[in-house]
């Protein structure tokens, strides 16, 4: 029986994927499968995926044309055997005891498993991001502890990553949780925040198992997101933040979403997407106002958007204007100058 399914979705890594793949070979532990989806890759990591499923028994590849991480992670789920699944990037490495720790917890009733991991640079710098060893259990426990994920000392969004974590395949099947398709932005996060829905406990391990590569050529994390993948986000986080009923955590979630709605404003963008960032700041405003009560201008938001969309409109953006020009002037200025 497989126990665990490492999922790995590769485009364009061939410099990075071969020591990722051994340091996941060298823990050689039985029950654990590597699922390598070839996302249409165009340099030689297509190559390597085939080298090492034909030297390895444990490791199986799927080619298919580009489409995206998302769905290359969800064809992976798809592929998958295992009791448990993880998500690896391949252009990351996990630690020596990735494997061993799997096991220590394999056996207990946990519903998800957050580990800690290390963040390090092309240029040579590196930081472990460490959580606390901690059950949460119960719906409340459950919506406390993302707070505590996404702020907290270390300045670390664990809640936001999906390598950092080990989910049962169970769970993602019954509940059809899958990866937003066509989304590169906070995809990671969306999947958590739905999986999160249907969970009873999880736990945070102190142990660091997972080497995070950043500042790597290409990265779509550095690349410019287009409108329509902004709003497409924004979109399936409200509607996966309403089941959530703990106020603390939606007052949270609520700033955190019109901070982004705001600061996506450009004067260059087209009308219409001007339009649409206006749409979502208004029914944020008008339909989620008690969790934004913290904030000093929302009666200022409240005034502008009672008015006809002919008037609020202009008005709003006039505000978004003066943050926009603040922030480009000072990066030390944010949203938060002019919103608390």
């Amino acid at each position: 029986m497989t126990a665990l399914s490492i999922i790995i979705p590769v485009y364009n890594v061939g410099d990075y994927l071969r020591e990722c793949l051994n340091s996941i070979l060298q823990q050689r532990h039985d029950g654990v499968e590597i699922i390598l989806i070839d996302d249409g890759s165009t340099d030689h990591s297509g190559e390597i995926c085939d080298e090492y499923s034909k030297k390895y028994a444990e490791v199986s590849v799927f080619h298919q044309k580009n489409g995206g991480v998302s769905k290359a992670r969800n064809i992976g789920i798809e592929k998958a055997s295992g009791e448990w699944i993880s998500f690896v990037d391949p252009d990351d490495l996990l630690g020596p005891d990735y494997c061993s720790f799997f096991r220590s917890i394999e056996g207990k009733n946990y519903d998800l498993v957050f580990f800690s991991l290390s963040i390090f640079s092309q240029k040579g710098g590196q930081a472990e991001k460490r959580m606390q060893d901690k059950l949460y259990t119960g719906s409340l426990s459950i919506q406390k502890g993302i707070i505590t994920l996404m702020r907290n000392p270390d300045n670390c969004e664990y809640f936001g990553f999906t390598v950092n974590k080990f989910f049962q395949r169970d769970i993602i099947m019954k509940n059809q949780i899958r990866f937003v398709e066509n989304l590169t932005y906070r995809e990671d996060e969306l999947f958590t925040l739905d999986y999160c829905r249907y969970i009873s406990c999880y736990f945070t391990s102190s142990k660091v198992l997972y080497h995070y590569r950043i500042d790597v050529e290409g990265s779509l994390s550095h690349k410019e997101k287009p409108m329509e993948e902004i709003f497409k986000y924004y979109d399936c986080f409200m509607k996966k933040t309403q089941y959530f009923t703990y106020s603390p955590l939606l007052s949270m979630e609520y700033d955190r979403a019109l901070h982004f709605l705001v600061n996506a404003y450009n004067p260059t963008l087209p009308r219409q997407e001007i339009k649409k960032i206006h749409m979502r700041v208004s029914s944020l405003v008008k339909n989620q106002r008690k969790y934004l009560s913290k904030l000093r201008k929302t009666k200022v938001f409240m005034f502008i958007y009672s008015f006809p969309p002919s008037i609020s409109f202009p008005l709003m953006e006039k505000v978004y204007q003066k943050i926009y020009h603040a922030n480009s002037n000072n990066k030390k200025s944010n949203i938060n100058t002019y919103l608390w």
